[in-house]
């Protein structure tokens, strides 16, 4: 039994040195632990605007995305009426070359005829006489 009586003695000595310990360093600290929670309360309140600065960043590059994602459709809009403006242009000169090509076609088709009848029934030969030179 005196061992436990020991033990007893021991732990409440322990519980004296750790009130004396306390009782010295918040007499001697007070103001320091002011100040450590002052900046612990500064350095909340930078990170709570850290936070909201993120934030306001984070959807103002949202807002910036969207915008360039927008442009590049209406780009490719702006793009396809150039095409179509400049297709149209080209389809209507290669429909007047077609054309032009069809009136030749023609006209050679004709001309081949008229060649041909003409090689068929070829008409009397003149006599052909040579002129005379002048004389100087």
């Amino acid at each position: 039994m005196p061992a436990k009586k020991r033990k007893k003695k021991s732990s409440t000595k322990k519980k004296k040195t750790t009130t004396r310990a306390k009782s010295a360093i918040s007499s001697s600290d007070k103001e320091s632990i002011n100040k450590l929670v002052q900046n612990n309360l500064e350095l909340q309140k930078v990170s709570l605007k850290l936070a909201e600065s993120t934030d306001q960043l984070n959807n103002r590059i949202g807002r910036l995305v969207g915008l360039f994602e927008e442009a590049a459709k209406n780009v490719g809009v702006v793009d396809e009426l150039k095409v179509k403006e400049e297709t149209e242009g080209l389809s209507n000169r290669l429909d007047t070359l077609l054309q032009q090509n069809k009136d030749l076609a023609k006209g050679l088709l004709l001309l081949e005829q008229y060649v041909r009848g003409r090689v068929a029934s070829p008409a009397p030969m003149r006599e052909l006489r040579p002129k005379p030179l002048p004389i100087q």
